[in-house]
């Protein structure tokens, strides 16, 4: 093989095996009921915890409702105010994902009245803690007009990189509108915590949520990879010369 197709070939190669890894699409969804009212969920557990995890291959999200007694977000969309707690519960069911803070309602929504209630999800891959793309949202059952309320929703990062979301964290993206297919894979919204929040006096049911994440390389490319195309380049070059000369 010549010097010329030695360097074209190894720099294919390599091109190859950096570009190997890709971003992979994962997807969580609550869709876990046989009817859309009554029964029992079909995971165990769901009715006595405020808190689940759902696995898609090797990434684990971990779902946990939460609320706050008092939310603003000032100019620079900063989440201030007082009072963040654990709901008492986070069910699953057909039409979504819905917490309740302080009596037992099987039904009840993620909603924006009187408290600000909101699903903090996290992700861990292997169990490490990493970054992921939140690609879309789903919602399921949305109470847009029942006494009043709506289906706008903000997306909260922990900006703070505290673990959770709590204030002093920034707002992501901001008066969404709830619906069966939320894209906001423009939003450029990249973090391992989020807080999918309910808006002022809004009422839904998070249904799915779709992220992307980009893994490590299982086959790293080798720093001294492209010394190599480096060093062939040369041999060409000097090959070249001697035939001049």
């Amino acid at each position: 093989m010549s010097v010329r197709k030695l360097t074209l070939a190894s720099a294919g190669a390599l091109a190859i095996s950096a570009s190997a890894v890709m971003a992979a699409p994962l997807s969580f969804s609550f869709d876990l009921e046989s009817t859309a009212y009554g029964g029992d969920p079909v995971v165990s557990g769901s009715q006595t915890a405020n808190s689940f995890s759902i696995a898609d291959g090797d990434m684990v999200a971990t779902f946990t409702g939460r609320y706050l007694t008092d939310r603003e977000f000032d100019g620079d969309d900063k989440l201030t105010g007082s009072g963040l707690n654990d709901a008492y519960q986070l069910n699953r069911w057909k039409l979504g994902a819905g917490t309740y803070n302080v009596s037992s309602n099987d039904q009840h929504t993620v909603d924006g009245v009187g408290y600000y209630d909101f699903i903090e999800v996290s992700f861990a891959y292997l169990g490490e803690v990493v970054d992921v793309t939140l690609d879309s949202l789903g919602f399921g059952y949305i109470a847009t007009g029942y006494r009043g309320t709506n289906s706008m929703f903000d997306v909260v990062l922990d900006s703070n990189d505290s673990g959770d979301i709590n204030y002093g964290d920034m707002r992501g993206y901001g008066d969404g509108t709830a619906a069966a297919s939320v894209d906001l894979s423009s939003a450029n919204l990249i973090d391992s915590v989020f807080g999918i929040m309910a808006g002022d006096y809004s009422s839904w049911k998070l249904k799915i949520l779709n992220v992307e994440y980009m893994p490590p390389s299982e086959v790293p490319l080798p720093a001294a990879g492209w010394l190599l195309i480096g060093g062939l380049g040369g041999l060409a070059g000097l090959r070249r010369m001697k035939r001049k000369a």
